[in-house]
């Protein structure tokens, strides 16, 4: 009959009536060009008036239609595709509208003695595009009370007006969830603070994962979509009703397969491994064998070419065939070259003698640079591996002449420590001696090197300071403490072996991230965690406001804490 409608499901559809206010809005715009629009856009968020059943309610019969009364008229496909419902209908709910109400109906009907929660989404959005400040949830039950258990946490890092979808698998249901195939138990979004909270939730385990919906497609998209791995799942009980996961640190992944690409000798002491990406040195180890051991003196990545990487050998015997092995290989997201933790592969001994000597690739820091931290290492790179045994006194400096050691950060990489901090506003010359630099052919170095620098005037600087602690007692790895310039270049990072007070420094003005991360596996880098098979990520700990650093100012109070 007449005012009414019939339950529809919006995928696919083409709603003729939205066209045909169209057409009419469209033809008494024409019909009144004297009269030109009034009042001022329309720039508040909607929000939800009523719901039914009533939020909090038990007992509800399994028969009740649930419906949302919004406080103003909605853009009817938003709200549709930002409606949630856990527990997870089998089939997809079919919606009817009248005004600003909407009326959900589940196939099937609701299930008895259940706890329901329906969550609408930051996307839904009224006629005038203004969306929902936050998601609002409510929840039901079918049974005589309402599950009590609780997620809270937030989402690191996001796009100002890109919301992070959460997902939350009951691992009762489905013990190795993948949001790429698994349809999730629990779905929300963040608030605009980042936060999110799963409500009412039954006693069980449970695995978290969040992304960020770049593509549109409603779903996490592999090598588009930024995924966050939890790190650790989480239990409700009776007695632990409310648990506050660990921040989720969202982050692109890398999901092509790590491969060798080819293996080839140049020379009597060098093998050369080409692979698709870069790989994680710190965990990689290098085996020549067959027909007799052929020792790996040394390996790095070649400056400029990550994908490449180098053994240094004992010489080989020309046209011998050697076999390679290569242990724990990953890719720098930890994908592994074989997930039998071993691969091995073949190469010729080559014939050739290397005469090419080193050269310098670069310098830290550069020739030129004003404002030098005064703390700041020197840092040569050389383009391959040189002869560990360096003396002192080829690197020179002329007057103010600075004490200091030098050490090797990698293979490839000299670095000068000053004993004491560098003198402020002060300008440095050194230069290298390249008559001491040889590589392990007996090669010299081909380069000179000289270099002038001027440091930062210590009245410019600022300083942050503040605590770092850890709420989990059987927590282990060292934590690193990164201060990040927003919308610049610098970038301070300092080492606790234990949580406790830490301090920069001194630093230049400006506005500051800081957070952090504890490195449970010793490695010196965040590991964003596995879904399949699953590994936890290392948890990391963020700093919820921008710092602001001052000249001549100690900014305190920036606490860096881990949840248990």
């Amino acid at each position: 009959g007449k005012g009414e409608l019939e339950f529809r499901r919006p995928e696919g559809l083409v709603d003729l009536r939205i066209m045909t206010l169209v057409i009419v809005g469209l033809a008494l715009s024409c019909a009144k060009q004297s009269f030109p629009p009034g009042g001022p856009m329309d720039r508040t968020p909607p929000d939800v008036a009523s719901t039914y059943p009533p939020r909090g309610s038990t007992g509800i019969d399994v028969e009740t239609a649930i419906w949302i009364e919004f406080n103003e008229r909605m853009d009817r496909r938003s709200v549709e595709t930002s409606l949630f419902i856990s527990p997870r209908p089998l089939a997809a709910p079919e919606y009817r509208w009248k005004g600003k109400k909407v009326v959900v109906k589940l196939p099937g009907g609701l299930l008895s003695d259940r706890t329901y929660v329906i969550t609408i989404g930051t996307d839904a959005h009224d006629l005038e595009g203004n969306r929902l400040v936050a998601p609002y949830s409510f929840s039901f039950s079918t049974g005589d009370s309402l599950d009590r258990g609780r997620i809270i946490g937030n989402v690191i890092p996001e796009e100002q007006g890109k919301g992070a979808f959460v997902l939350a698998y009951d691992l009762g249901r489905n013990k190795d969830p993948d949001p790429v195939n698994d349809l999730p138990d629990y779905i929300t979004q963040i608030s605009e603070d980042l936060e999110y909270s799963f409500n009412n939730l039954s006693n069980g385990a449970y695995r978290v994962f969040a992304f960020r919906d770049d593509d549109g497609d409603g779903g996490y998209t592999p090598d588009k979509d930024p995924l966050a791995v939890p790190p650790n799942d989480v239990r409700i009980s009776d007695s632990t009703a409310t648990v506050k996961l660990g921040t989720l640190y969202l982050v692109k992944r890398d999901t092509t397969r790590l491969r060798l690409q080819s293996v080839v000798a140049p020379d009597r002491v060098h093998v050369q491994l080409f692979f698709n990406k870069e790989i994680d040195l710190k965990e990689a180890r290098f085996f020549i064998s067959r027909p007799d051991t052929l020792l790996v003196v040394d390996y790095y990545t070649v400056p400029g070419e990550k994908t490449k990487v180098v053994l240094l050998t004992e010489r080989q015997q020309p046209g011998v065939e050697y076999q390679l092995m290569l242990q724990d290989v990953h890719d720098l997201q930890g994908n592994p070259l074989s997930e039998e933790r071993v691969y091995w592969t073949k190469f010729l001994g080559s014939s050739q003698e290397d005469l090419v000597g080193p050269s310098i690739v670069s310098v830290l820091p550069p020739d030129g640079t004003t404002d030098v931290p005064l703390d700041q290492p020197i840092q040569i790179t050389f383009n391959e591996a040189v002869r560990k045994a360096i003396p002192q006194s080829a690197l020179q400096f002329e007057e103010p002449s600075p004490p200091g050691e030098l050490s090797w950060r990698d293979a490839v990489t000299l670095v000068f420590s000053p004993v004491a901090q560098w003198k402020s506003e002060m300008v440095y010359r050194f230069s290298f001696i390249p008559e001491m630099i040889f590589d392990y052919a007996g090669n010299g170095l081909s380069d000179t090197l000289h270099v002038e620098y001027r440091t930062v005037d210590e009245d410019k600087l600022g300083f942050i300071t503040g605590r770092v602690t850890d709420a989990d007692p059987d927590a282990r790895g060292a934590f690193h403490v990164r201060i990040e310039q927003i919308g610049g270049k610098i970038v301070h990072d300092l080492l606790l072996l234990n949580q406790g007070h830490y301090s920069t420094k001194g630093i230049l003005p400006g506005r500051y991230r800081v957070w952090a991360f504890r490195d449970a596996n010793g490695n010196g880098r965040l590991d964003y965690g596995r879904v399949d098979p699953f590994v936890p990520a290392e948890r990391v700990s963020f700093f919820p406001d921008i710092v602001a650093v001052r000249a001549r100012w100690s900014t305190g109070g920036i606490d860096l804490k881990f949840e248990r």
